[in-house]
């Protein structure tokens, strides 16, 4: 079984010059209004059984009332709302978990404030 661990990761802060956390601003092809929000965690695949992934996807992704969608639609920064582990970097080393969020132009223009709701909004599940 090969091992990668004494190569450095190809798009790592350091390796970019940047401190970590770091926001990547890249110039679209084409006109989209979506923020995704991003992050790899260790395998989730020893807790199949309690699903910890689908039970925060379930909580960001709800749209009731004192839900984050809901604070993001009064505010007019938002008009849509997805989040989950991705299915198809799911491994045995690492899920990726991602939110994706459909910006107004008011939401364009304030991607901080929508990003600031967001860790927020997780924050709530540490208490």
């Amino acid at each position: 079984r090969p091992s990668f661990s004494e190569h450095a990761l190809p798009f790592s802060a350091s390796a970019c010059g940047l401190m970590a956390p770091f926001v990547l601003d890249v110039k679209p092809l084409e006109q989209c209004r979506t923020l995704e929000i991003v992050w790899y965690l260790p395998c989730l695949k020893q807790y199949h059984r309690t699903r910890p992934a689908e039970y925060v996807s379930h909580l960001l992704g709800h749209e009731g009332k004192g839900s984050l969608l809901s604070a993001l639609k009064v505010a007019g920064l938002a008009t849509s709302l997805c989040a989950g582990l991705d299915d198809d970097d799911h491994t045995s080393a690492a899920a990726r978990f991602s939110i994706g969020i459909e910006l107004s132009e008011a939401g364009i223009a304030e991607v901080d404030r929508v990003v600031s709701a967001v860790l927020s909004y997780i924050g709530f599940f540490r208490r």
